[in-house]
């Protein structure tokens, strides 16, 4: 699985934030509203920090102190969801300021096909794939204007010369191969 680096001032964008932290959007308007507000710096399936092993969460990294205004009603609000799975300081508990929040996710995703890289196959709903940017909806439908641009990043990356892919070829690296691709930021990242 990819680790994340993380940097206090800066959303990273990674494959758990492109493909699956879109179904928390499942969870309703209230929630978007509410989450909007709390500045997320990192998503994740893990923390290898702590022996837990949740099957089907998100790992949601708040920077608590570029939204302390919100943060505390913010999460009093989560604790109460049934999504709410627990919460802890991810640093210093005296003076840190990072928090981080476990949600357990709809039923919306395949994890294996995740990990696994197939994209095309991992959402077990039709009801995920509005929530998507087009970005990510290009790589889930194998969009062939987003093959030619797939291509080239492959190119770029392991100065490799290829023209085509396999017909059966996802349009994106699985998750534990460690790329330095651009990830633009379309969309909205709540």
């Amino acid at each position: 699985m990819e680790k994340i680096k993380v940097q206090l001032d800066k959303v990273v964008i990674n494959k758990t934030a492109r493909f699956i932290k879109p179904c928390l959007k499942l969870y309703g308007d209230e929630f978007i509203d509410r989450f909007k507000k709390i500045f997320k710096v990192a998503y994740g399936l893990k923390d290898m920090s702590i022996n837990n092993d949740y099957d089907k969460h998100i790992f949601i990294l708040i920077n608590t102190e570029k939204c302390q205004n919100y943060f505390i009603s913010t999460l009093d609000w989560i604790r109460e969801q049934n999504y709410y799975e627990t919460d802890y300081c991810f640093d210093n508990i005296i003076d840190g300021r990072l928090h981080m929040i476990v949600l357990k996710l709809p039923n919306v995703v395949d994890f294996d096909k995740f990990y696994q890289g197939k994209y095309s196959e991992m959402y077990t709903s039709d009801k995920i794939f509005d929530l998507l940017d087009n970005t990510t909806k290009s790589i889930v439908t194998k969009n062939n204007d987003y093959k030619t641009e797939f291509i080239k990043k492959l190119k770029a990356q392991f100065h490799y010369t290829f023209n085509d892919l396999h017909p059966e070829a996802e349009l994106e690296l699985p998750p534990n191969i460690k790329i330095k691709f651009d990830l633009s930021e379309e969309g909205e990242y709540f």
